[in-house]
């Protein structure tokens, strides 16, 4: 999932085929960045000002919070429109 403001700087690349990518349109910024895998789950937290806060990530291995970061992607997902 992105912004729009992302969207707009992805855009002017080529994207290739790639059978497994699939971008995500947010209707607003949710403050946070997230990524979430079968073994661990990474969550970045933003300033109010709108900067990245890349020195607080937030780590974890444990099956709950794994569950927890894909149930947070889903809930996201569910308010945005799929572009590709």
């Amino acid at each position: 999932m992105v912004t729009q403001e992302v969207l707009d700087i992805i855009s002017a690349y080529p994207l290739g085929n790639y059978e497994n990518l699939e971008i995500y349109l947010a209707p607003r910024a949710p403050g946070i960045a997230a990524t979430v895998t079968d073994t661990f789950l990474s969550i970045g937290f933003f300033y109010k000002s709108g900067s990245y806060d890349f020195t607080r990530d937030l780590i974890a291995t444990s099956p709950a919070a794994i569950k927890f970061g894909k149930d947070l992607i889903h809930h996201y997902r569910t308010q945005s429109r799929r572009i590709v």
